[in-house]
């Protein structure tokens, strides 16, 4: 088990996850009430690890639970598995 500390949400990690914001925002809508990710560490831990894969690789979301990373993930990748 890993575990990451607040001083990794470096102002590059917050901008970065901010434009994660935007994109899940353009897909749920303006007017979404809820909050849209959850755990911003491990969520840029696995943004950074997808990010060199091939565009056709398949990726399994195995802890979708209340988050937005499947339909995030699948505006680059066409297999998404959630």
């Amino acid at each position: 088990m890993n575990f990451y500390r607040r001083r990794e949400l470096t102002p590059e990690v917050l901008e970065f996850l901010a434009g994660y914001d935007r994109e899940v925002r353009r897909l749920v809508g303006a007017d979404y009430p809820h909050p849209l990710r959850m755990r911003d560490w491990e969520l840029w831990k696995v943004l950074r690890a997808v990010e060199g894969l091939p565009e056709d690789a398949a990726i399994l979301d195995a802890g979708a639970f209340n988050t937005y990373l499947g339909a995030y993930l699948g505006r680059t990748h066409p297999r998404v598995v959630v």
